[in-house]
């Protein structure tokens, strides 16, 4: 009988909760305790959600990573504040570059082409400058433990993990612009498992100097020359006069 990680032959119950010092809610068991470690040790509300924002990119990077977007609504002090640190269009991009590429008009799902300046960085930096209690460096503490000391994958995110693998297998294994993604994403070509340890010593690096420079490297330095590099070789419309952080 083949084993399936996430068979669960009992009817699930969800129970309100409560706590006297703050609650931490997210897809992943260990985002939501990288939140309430920062609450542990003094921060609000705000670092909470940063950290575990931040873990997600480690712990569970089939749906989350440093390229996407953030939105958040923040009360405090008796007012509500929004945020939109959704990314730029690349500076070099237009529409008319996009259709000489795809011809059909159907923007493409992988590749540099769809590609957006990231905007979540910037959101994390933000918001802790302005609402946070820590430092960005103190925030993605946890996150950079799980990337550097390794976690195990859960039944779920196993599940996932080898849905992306197997797909990416069969559409890119061979391209050159996915060698890194193979290099780090699996294990000599084939998935991460239920129970595997899995470490990111690459990413540990990135946040540490993301949290280091408070989001200049990402945006300015040694991360955007990279994203840069990798946009120019690969068929992207990055330019390091885009990256650079925006006040």
């Amino acid at each position: 009988m083949k084993f399936d990680p996430l068979y669960q032959p009992y009817p699930s119950n969800r129970y309100c909760i409560t706590a006297r010092h703050g609650v931490v809610a997210s897809g992943s068991n260990l985002a939501t305790a990288a939140g309430l470690a920062v609450l542990r040790k003094g921060g609000n509300a705000v670092d909470a959600a940063v950290a575990a924002a931040a873990a997600l990119t480690v712990v569970e990077p089939t749906a989350n990573g440093l390229g996407g977007d953030a939105f958040a609504l923040v009360w405090i002090n008796g007012k509500l504040h929004g945020l939109n640190a959704s990314g730029y269009s690349p500076c070099g991009i237009s529409r008319q570059k996009v259709l000489d590429r795809v011809p059909d008009g159907k923007m493409p799902l992988y590749g540099w082409v769809p590609v957006m300046v990231p905007g979540a960085v910037e959101g994390w930096c933000t918001l802790v400058e302005r609402f946070g209690r820590l430092t960005l460096e103190e925030d993605l503490a946890p996150a950079i433990d799980y990337a550097e000391n390794g976690y195990p994958l859960s039944p779920r995110l196993a599940y996932h993990w080898e849905a992306s693998v197997k797909r990416f297998k069969e559409a890119f294994r061979g391209k050159h612009e996915y060698e890194e993604w193979f290099r780090t994403f699996t294990s000599n070509g084939e998935s991460y498992h239920f129970g595997d340890m899995v470490t990111l010593k690459n990413h540990a690096r990135t946040l540490k100097l993301i949290g280091e420079s408070n989001g200049r490297a990402f945006y300015e330095g040694e991360i955007a020359a990279k994203l840069v590099e990798q946009s120019a070789r690969d068929g992207g419309y990055f330019s390091r006069r885009v990256m650079s952080r925006q006040s």
